[in-house]
């Protein structure tokens, strides 16, 4: 495989499906650190319920630019398909996952899947058929990423240096870029989506502006997003701190989200 790594409970007949995960890299990292061993606790606690989780190590800015990492989850996609017995993975039921900029690759990379018009346009091609794909999860991701461009204090600045080193541009009002704002760029025929985010993380208007764009393309959508009184206040990637009760509700949630879209 495209490097990565998997999870499963290998002892099951059948999988109940194949949540493929991006690199769940936070604002520590975006798309340009991070690595699978930042999500193996969490994908292991997937991967207890009964499904098989795979991670890809796609390569990171500067050194790759946009749109290699699509491409290279999608290759992931191709092998699994032809190794689909060997890592126990039913091709025809996958969910695409991701935290942060894993969560943008992976909901940009279902449009891909789902439109041919837009694959055509950005230039990736599908690997997998739509009716492979049972839904997508976006934790705290940048689903409109040209309005990186008014991120303000330190975090604002360290936003805006990483996207400019992913998109390899030094403005964020350019096609590419535009392209890759997904929620500019759903339709009625994307899957079933759950959106998540905190209530100080600085990319949850981006998973409010995605979960209205669903919502008004008639596409089947949850949301799990706190008051901005909330407290404890709720920082970028809280999801992966289980001390938190909201941590646990958006598991709960993901969970759920989970079994539904597959049965």
């Amino acid at each position: 495989m495209p490097s990565g790594a998997v999870w499963g409970c290998f002892g099951a007949e059948r999988p109940q499906t194949a949540p493929l995960a991006g690199r769940e890299a936070g604002l520590g990292g975006g798309w340009v650190a991070g690595s699978t061993a930042d999500v193996e606790p969490y994908a292991k606690i997937l991967a207890a319920e009964g499904y098989t989780v795979v991670a890809v190590d796609y390569a990171l800015a500067p050194a790759a630019r946009y749109p290699l990492p699509l491409r290279q989850v999608g290759a992931a996609l191709s092998w699994l398909t032809e190794h689909a017995d060997e890592v126990h993975v039913d091709i025809d039921r996958l969910v695409l996952a991701g935290d942060s900029a894993g969560a943008q690759i992976s909901a940009q990379l279902a449009i891909a899947i789902t439109d041919p018009s837009y694959a055509a346009r950005i230039g990736v091609e599908p690997t997998v058929a739509a009716h492979q794909l049972r839904g997508v999860i976006s934790h705290c991701g940048p689903q409109l990423p040209e309005l990186l461009e008014d991120a303000h204090g330190v975090e604002g600045w360290f936003i805006r240096t990483i996207g400019r080193a992913y998109f390899a541009t030094s403005s964020f009002d350019e096609p590419h870029v535009h392209d890759a704002s997904v929620a500019a760029q759903v339709g009625p025929s994307y899957p079933p989506t759950l959106v998540t985010g905190g209530n100080a993380d600085p990319l949850t208007p981006q998973g409010k502006a995605f979960a209205e764009r669903l919502t008004a393309a008639g596409v089947d959508v949850t949301t799990m997003f706190w008051p901005d009184d909330y407290t404890p206040a709720l920082q970028h990637e809280f999801q992966f701190d289980l001390r938190l009760e909201a941590a646990q509700e958006t598991l709960a949630a993901t969970r759920a989200f989970l079994a539904r879209v597959m049965r």
